[in-house]
């Protein structure tokens, strides 16, 4: 699997990326336009009965699952259909070649997270263990809100990381 496009330099992330890229495979489990949660709304300043696309990804190094990535998409991609790009790496690369959308600014906030649900099936870990949730705000070239996506992480394997350099 070969990239063609570089992961934002800002990811907390970056390394396990970078060093582990040979041996990660990414799943998607649903693709389907839904009333997003509270925080896509808020982002994409839309009201609850919009329709958003959402899309449940799972990234595994060999077989294990490091990230459950739930992507919320700007309401104008509502009509794009994503079950055709089948299994992906890369949800940004897919909206530049497809859309010829570019993710130019990325925010994320951390959160500790007692894991339940489908996330926790997904990741393979216990109920109410700790995990790392990362919620992305990515926004387009026209610094417009593109992406609300929430990153739950196996903490257990993967450490955010981030160095700072004066």
């Amino acid at each position: 699997m070969k990239r063609s496009t570089p992961w934002l330099l800002q990811s907390g992330l970056q390394r396990h990326y970078s060093e582990n890229w040979t041996h990660l495979t990414c799943k998607t489990h649903l693709v389907e336009v839904c009333q997003p949660p509270g925080n896509a709304r808020a982002f994409f300043g839309v009201t609850s009965s919009t329709l958003l696309p959402h899309l449940i990804r799972v990234r595994s190094l060999g077989n294990k699952p490091v990230v459950v990535m739930h992507n919320y998409l700007a309401p104008e991609l509502a009509s794009v259909n994503f079950c055709e790009l089948g299994d992906f790496s890369n949800l940004k690369e897919c909206l530049f070649v497809q859309r010829g959308l570019a993710v130019t600014l990325a925010e994320e906030k951390l959160i500790a997270v007692a894991i339940h649900g489908e996330n926790a099936q997904y990741l393979k870990v216990k109920e109410g263990s700790p995990q790392l949730l990362i919620r992305r705000y990515s926004y387009d070239q026209h610094k417009l809100p593109l992406a609300y996506d929430e990153h739950y992480v196996n903490s257990n394997i993967w450490q955010y990381e981030v160095a700072f350099l004066q």
